[in-house]
């Protein structure tokens, strides 16, 4: 049987917190505003701290 969560917040709690962000979500969406898509990495290397040099993005790249 699953139980669902009581809700804490009213529909009026929550339009007034969003109106009360609305300026700063506008400000970050200016100044940062998202991923362009033109460029993407292909893959992710993990690497041991203990075996990784300064040369090791370089020795990965000539793979």
């Amino acid at each position: 049987m699953t139980r669902q969560a009581g809700r804490t917040l009213t529909d009026g709690d929550v339009a007034r917190i969003g109106a009360s962000l609305a300026a700063t979500d506008a400000e970050l969406a200016r100044r940062y505003p998202g991923d362009p898509g033109n460029r993407q990495p292909v893959h992710t290397v993990y690497v041991p701290a203990d075996a990784a040099t300064p040369g090791t993005p370089r020795e990965w790249g000539d793979r």
